[in-house]
């Protein structure tokens, strides 16, 4: 390998040129994990009319491609970079192709991987999401004066969109939401029109939906099948960050899914967790709790970036020092399910300044409380938690 693959190595991705993620505002980015947080980014990555051709042609698009064949970092890839920074293996690196014959700018786009939500209906309203995923946040919305006409919260967009984009070189399906147990019959119609047998289907659900025989039907005729569930922490954590949270009928439902798939010849089943301020406390209890409940099950980690009061770094710093303690033994001692990666990127984020003050976090925990009627004693850690806050004002 040259010098020039080495160095691209550090920055190259392929999801640019194989990849496309739609999502139910008409965002059309290269992965789930590319990051539009900054206005500017946010708005020039939007389409609503263009085709799929004129898209990936389009400046945004042409610029991230050039940006990593420069052997520069792209903003919009911070997830990636924030993983690899702590020894992490990151969505980047697994894209990157073994004989490293990277992509140039001649090559044409062949999409092989397509993330969709085809809406944002949503039966819960997590405490890291929005009314641009979620229709109950939507509803939470317009009740506390925050949104004008609940009538126009449901969207819709990506229909048109994926009727533009050649999936003949199709070989990756994930669907994502909204919740997408709850848009099954636009997912079928899609799976109706791929080949199945030579599908990987990535299922992302909140898991407090099960899908419908017909779904369940097409689903087993793919070739691989990945079932993945969102679970944050045990009952009453869960239950906050998820909310209106669920746990008992999520649990059930993986008992169920775990069944089901036995009988498929190529199946994973992953728990995927979004780590913040209000989980972080629970999180090491948590996975050895699914450890022990749930060994076949895959662990799956991100941690919440935004918004900035929810992300570890907000927490009282008196508090997050007694975490960091705890999880620097962990990053030494691992556990069963080798999560020394994964506590790392939590420590570093323990150890982190952003700039957020705790009392931002205090404030807007107690206002959506407020808000949902919820008692905060309930919530794991949530009095240890206070109390440090309270000692250092």
């Amino acid at each position: 390998m040259d010098q020039t693959n080495r160095e691209l190595d550090k920055t190259m991705c392929q999801h640019p040129w194989n990849s496309v993620a739609v999502r139910p505002n008409g965002l059309v980015i290269p992965c789930c994990n590319f990051s539009t947080v900054d206005p500017t980014l946010s708005k020039s990555w939007h389409t609503d009319s263009k085709t799929h051709q004129d898209f990936l042609n389009s400046k945004p698009w042409i610029e991230l491609k050039q940006t990593m064949l420069d052997g520069k970092k792209s903003p919009g890839c911070v997830i990636c970079w924030n993983e690899e920074r702590v020894g992490g293996t990151s969505m980047r690196m697994y894209s990157l192709p073994p004989d490293k014959k990277y992509k140039t700018m001649n090559d044409p786009n062949k999409i092989e991987i397509l993330d969709i939500s085809f809406s944002n209906l949503c039966n819960l309203a997590c405490t890291m999401c929005n009314r641009q995923y979620s229709t109950t946040w939507a509803k939470e919305d317009y009740l506390n004066g925050r949104l004008d006409k609940l009538r126009d919260s449901v969207m819709l967009e990506p229909e048109d969109i994926i009727s533009k984009i050649d999936l003949s070189n199709l070989q990756v399906l994930k669907t994502f939401g909204g919740e997408p147990m709850m848009d099954q019959k636009r997912f079928i119609r899609l799976l109706d029109s791929l080949d199945r047998s030579k599908l990987k289907l990535i299922i992302i659900t909140n898991g407090t939906q099960l899908p419908s025989p017909e779904f369940t039907e097409r689903m087993l005729e793919c070739s691989f099948v990945d079932y993945e569930i969102s679970l944050d922490g045990l009952e009453g954590t869960n239950n906050w960050q998820r909310w209106p949270g669920k746990f008992s009928t999520v649990v059930e439902n993986m008992k169920h899914i775990q069944e089901m798939l036995r009988g498929h010849r190529n199946y994973k089943m992953t728990i995927h967790s979004s780590v913040g301020a209000y989980n972080v406390s629970e999180f090491p209890e948590f996975v050895l709790w699914l450890l022990y409940e749930f060994p076949e099950w895959r662990h799956h980690v991100d941690i919440i970036r935004h918004p900035v009061v929810q992300n570890i770094s907000a927490l009282p710093e008196t508090y997050k020092e007694l975490l960091a303690e705890r999880y620097r033994a962990l990053t030494i001692r691992p556990n069963a399910q080798n999560q020394v990666d994964v506590y790392r990127l939590i420590l570093s984020w323990l150890e982190k300044d952003d700039g957020v003050p705790a009392k931002s976090f205090i404030e807007y925990t107690e206002k959506l409380a407020k808000e949902r009627r919820y008692d905060l004693s309930q919530l794991s850690y949530w009095n240890q938690i206070y109390n440090h806050y309270l000692d250092s004002q």
